[in-house]
């Protein structure tokens, strides 16, 4: 889980690593089978179904966070492309703006050569 990126709390219901493995039957309400559940099938403590339900709480919140994140990011993108357009159709105008003023440049480059040449200077 956290490699997806997905904080999991730890279990409430055992103890930390390096306590003392067994716990004492005592610990646990109601009758169980050995196995922590009760003769009903149920968990014989409320730490797993807690447990679960703020692992459930975890997951659900990241896939909101990541439902958000992909929602900005597709927003995002979107403008992004919009912008890359507009920018793309300046160029183009532009270009087209200094090819007709580099022509314009060059015509009174050679009327400005030419009145010098008749003038003499």
């Amino acid at each position: 889980a956290r490699r997806a990126g997905v904080e999991v709390p730890p279990r409430r219901d055992l103890p930390p690593p390096g306590a003392a493995a067994a716990a004492p039957r005592a610990a646990y309400s109601g009758a169980t089978n050995g196995h922590g559940l009760s003769a009903s099938g149920n968990a014989g403590n409320s730490g797993a179904s807690s447990s679960i339900e703020s692992i459930k709480s975890a997951v659900t919140s990241a896939l909101s966070a990541l439902r958000t994140r992909l929602s900005d990011a597709e927003s995002s993108l979107s403008r992004r492309e919009g912008e890359l357009d507009a920018a793309r159709s300046d160029l183009a105008k532009h270009e087209a703006e200094l090819e007709s003023c580099g022509s314009n440049f060059e015509y009174h480059q050679r009327v400005r050569l030419d009145v010098a040449d008749w003038a003499g200077a």
